[in-house]
């Protein structure tokens, strides 16, 4: 007897989080994952340490579509 493997997790119960890039109160760009949002602010502070740089978490729907 041939048995289909269940992963445990279905794709509408995930919630609606994703992570947002912010440059002096401005958001710059959109991330599904905290890591990648985490390292694209890391560089963007490395870059231009003057200004202001923050990973925020977002509930919802992006606004935009070039959440990566």
């Amino acid at each position: 007897m041939e048995r289909l493997m269940n992963p445990g997790v279905t794709t509408h119960d995930l919630p609606d989080e994703y992570f947002v890039l912010q440059i002096d109160g401005r958001v710059r760009s959109g991330h599904r994952r905290f890591a990648d949002a985490l390292r694209a602010a890391l560089l963007l502070r490395d870059q231009f340490p003057q200004h202001d740089v923050k990973v925020r978490a977002m509930q919802g729907t992006p606004k935009s579509t070039d959440v990566h």
